[in-house]
């Protein structure tokens, strides 16, 4: 008998979404017919995700399959900072691009389901297949969308994870953030059970079960991680860079972009304040680096933290002062109140 999951995975699927739009807007009368009209919205994408997934051939499910792993590893992570102003959630956090921010991980959660599938689909083992000319073909390209299916739900818990180690810097929102994941792991394993037929459909319960469990313990690995000492980690390992440039230049270099490619592939930004990069002074026999720091994310206070240092510099220059007086532009309101 032809499995049913798509009803429990739908119902599970509109609980979560219902209690996603009462948390954050509020109203029973005002979330229930949004919920109806996300819900319906959604039912929509995933009907043509569906159909472009079934029409689909080896190479064009190989060729997204890429472009979306490139994607997911290859982009910052996203987090939205808004101005620090002691308002209601709904006006005072741009719903939108708060998920906006939770759209790639979703990406890597939804594009591992249609590849998988796709392998599953496209493998050898299908009855389907059975008939093909060619099984040594049909293998290898099961094999690559699964391989591809995998490398994309990694780029989604890698972005869910840096999402999350950010989100701790500032109004945290802690395990809320799991509602969006356990939204799109809902929705991507109807995808799942829509796209297989036969006893195969119950791969979809397991995607519902497998991948909120993986986000939950993203989740809970990101709660031992402290940003500052992870920031003064990655402070001292440019500080090493910044040693290998000099033990080979014969002095440090004027701006940090000089060290890359050669001395180091790519430059770690401190994980503090998001969208802040490194406060740097370099001369010939020295150089200090710092960054931007606050006692708290509310706090209207900026100062700048010393992380690594060299040599004695000449003349009288204050670190970070540049980037702090930018953002006392940005933010008057705030920051800068005690000046």
């Amino acid at each position: 008998m032809k499995p049913k999951i798509e009803p429990l995975a739908l119902l599970a699927f509109l609980v979560v979404l219902w209690s996603f739009t009462l948390l954050f807007i509020g109203g029973f009368w005002t979330t229930l017919p949004l919920t109806f009209l996300l819900a319906g919205s959604i039912w929509l994408i995933g009907k043509a995700l569906v159909a472009g997934s079934r029409n689909s051939n080896v190479g064009v499910s190989l060729a997204m399959g890429l472009i979306v792993v490139i994607v997911l590893f290859l982009t910052p992570p996203q987090f939205y900072e808004h101005e620090p102003q002691p308002r209601p959630f709904f006006l005072e956090y741009d719903l939108v691009a708060f998920l906006l921010s939770q759209l790639l991980p979703a990406l890597g959660v939804i594009a591992a389901a249609l590849l998988l599938s796709a392998g599953i689909r496209h493998g050898p083992s299908n009855p389907e297949n059975e008939q093909a000319a060619d099984k040594g073909n049909s293998r290898l390209a099961a094999l690559a969308e699964g391989l591809l299916g995998a490398l994309a739900l990694a780029g989604g818990l890698y972005q869910f994870y840096w999402l999350l180690v950010w989100d701790s810097t500032y109004d945290a929102l802690g395990v809320l953030n799991l509602i969006p994941a356990v939204l799109a792991a809902l929705f991507a394993a109807a995808l799942v059970a829509e796209l297989l037929s036969g006893r195969r459909q119950w791969l979809g319960l397991l995607y519902a079960v497998l991948v909120p469990g993986l986000m939950l313990a993203v989740y809970l690995n990101v709660m031992l991680v402290d940003t500052r000492v992870l920031t003064q980690s990655r402070a001292e390992r440019i500080g090493r860079a910044l040693e290998n440039y000099y033990a080979r230049q014969g002095s440090y270099p004027e701006s940090l972009d000089e060290l890359r490619p050669w001395t180091m592939l790519a430059i770690p930004v401190p994980v503090i304040m998001h969208g802040q990069n490194w406060c740097y002074q370099g001369e010939k026999d020295a150089y200090r680096l710092g960054y931007v720091d606050r006692a708290d994310w509310s706090s209207p206070e900026l100062f700048a933290t010393l992380a690594e240092s060299a040599g004695e510099q000449t003349g009288e220059s204050e670190l970070c002062q540049e980037a702090i007086a930018t953002l006392k532009a940005v933010y008057p309101k705030f920051y800068g109140l005690g000046d």
